[in-house]
């Protein structure tokens, strides 16, 4: 996170959080919520020590979690219709989230139409 927000600072076009700091808010409350409780478990190191199981349970709660947060504030991407810091995650942790512990994410919908959305823009391809 504080790699991409520096990256923000000094690249500011285009910028990765919104300008209304309420969204901002959003963004960066999703993005938390990502790097906190998703993408820690899909390491393998925590699938050595803890077990595929145990992994991908936990990862299906996070997994339910930001389906959540995105009803509240999504729009053609995680929050509202630009890219943000969230949206970059997206793409990776669905990936793992399917190649590595076998997450059915037909019941994410909205996860699942962004990681749609963002595979049009070729800077998301090959994106781990």
């Amino acid at each position: 996170m504080s790699i991409i927000e520096y990256l923000d600072e000094v690249y500011p076009d285009p910028p990765l959080l919104p300008k209304d700091p309420e969204a901002r808010a959003h963004a960066r409350a999703i993005a938390f919520h990502i790097s906190s409780n998703i993408q820690p478990l899909q390491g393998s190191l925590c699938r050595e020590k803890l077990g595929i199981q145990w992994c991908h349970d936990v990862i299906c709660r996070g997994f339910d979690a930001l389906e959540q947060l995105l009803k509240l504030y999504s729009g053609r991407f995680c929050v509202g219709d630009l890219i943000t810091i969230p949206d970059l995650m997206v793409p990776s942790i669905v990936r793992r989230a399917r190649e590595k512990y076998n997450v059915d994410m037909e019941q994410y919908p909205i996860i699942r139409r962004i990681e749609e959305e963002l595979a049009g823009f070729p800077e998301f391809w090959n994106n781990s």
